[in-house]
């Protein structure tokens, strides 16, 4: 599912919620959507999902406009955090009503799924704690194999042996299954391998949309004396910059060519972790042609 916003402004009551928002996904692609809380990650996916109607600009999920074109909603799923189905429903109904919506619907995946997370099905919705709820939410996200699956968080409750077994199931069944994926999270560290593409919504706007293979050649921490350190950076974007005992620790953006290596510094690829903390809003390197 291909997936392209173009000069997208969203606002409520006058107050800009979204603004200048440019990007383009490659399609079958598993895209990391970072930034921190309040930065317009929600709103975002809502819009992706045919909720929320854009103030302005142009967003396309297969050439189609989502919230125009109702009738193909059910391409896409939206899950969010304790998935909020209708708490009198027991599971058993939930995955019926989300077998009768999504044509690509997996019921022996969600059987599995249930197996895994050790969900009885005759369970109601309102008798689940929050990690069971959340395993619930993402069980529906990943049978659905909806052409674009969109993932808002929803494994926050979730301890850490069940998000690993998410991020397991859902590659797997990725793999089985290629669609576009978009997991907005922050769990950056957990999840970092898993991601083709990287999103990073900041303050309302993508200062950075690029493929995660592009990320590590051109992202990078370099400590070591100062000397030595404005020697080689000095053509290279600074991201952020910190010193300790003698040392000063870079973090730059150098895209043009590789970091040369030195005896007098240490280099590394940055994290996703730290590319969501120090890159500024300021500064736009986004692909609009993928």
């Amino acid at each position: 599912m291909k997936v392209n916003v173009r000069d997208l402004h969203f606002s409520i009551h006058g107050k800009n919620i979204l603004q200048d928002m440019n990007f383009a996904l490659p399609e079958n692609s598993i895209v990391g959507l970072l930034g921190p809380n309040g930065a317009g990650k929600t709103t975002l996916l809502q819009i992706l999902a045919g909720i929320d109607e854009p103030t302005s600009g142009n967003v396309l999920v297969n050439n189609l406009d989502p919230f125009q074109h109702k009738q193909g909603r059910e391409q896409t799923c939206l899950i969010i955090e304790d998935g909020n189905f209708p708490v009198n429903f027991k599971i058993k109904e939930v995955l019926s009503l989300a077998k009768s919506f999504y044509p690509n619907w997996s019921q022996e995946k969600a059987s599995a799924l249930l197996n895994v997370f050790n969900l009885e099905k005759d369970l109601r919705v309102r008798q689940l704690s929050k990690g069971m709820g959340n395993a619930l939410a993402v069980t529906v996200g990943i049978a659905s194999r909806a052409p674009l699956t969109l993932f808002d968080e929803p494994f926050n409750g979730m301890d850490v042996q069940s998000r690993q077994v998410f991020y397991k199931e859902l590659l797997e069944d990725y793999v089985e299954v290629p669609r576009t994926i978009i997991l907005s999270t922050h769990f950056t560290d957990e999840v970092s391998k898993m991601f083709n593409h990287i999103v990073l919504v900041n303050k309302g706007t993508v200062p950075l949309s690029i493929s995660f293979e592009q990320m590590q050649k051109s992202c990078f921490k370099i400590c070591g004396l100062p000397n030595a350190i404005n020697e080689l950076t000095t053509e290279m974007e600074v991201l952020h910059s910190e010193s300790f005992a003698g040392k000063e620790t870079r973090y730059v953006y150098s895209p043009l060519r590789p970091v040369p290596t030195s005896a007098d510094v240490e280099v590394e690829v940055m994290s996703l972790r730290e590319v969501m903390l120090y890159w500024p809003h300021t500064l736009k390197e986004v692909a609009t042609n993928v």
